[in-house]
């Protein structure tokens, strides 16, 4: 097992003291979860035919339509 140091602030700190929250295991749970949250992405990403421009114009659409929905 490896050590990690990280850096909070005390603000998040004190909150997470009266929540009664276990700062290791919720930072081993986020990052479990980020893991294998990529994990899933690389693999479904894999099996896209989709081009990076591809990408990129699907998310210039998609962040035009919320921007419009919004009235920005």
């Amino acid at each position: 097992m490896v050590n990690v140091n990280i850096d909070i602030s005390e603000e998040l700190l004190d909150i997470a003291k009266k929540q009664e929250i276990n700062i290791n295991q919720a930072v081993k749970h986020l990052l479990w979860e980020e893991v294998l949250w990529n994990e899933a992405f690389e693999k479904i990403a894999s099996k896209s035919k989709l081009t990076e421009k591809d990408v990129q114009e699907i998310g210039d659409k998609i962040k035009q339509g919320i921007a419009k929905r919004h009235g920005l």
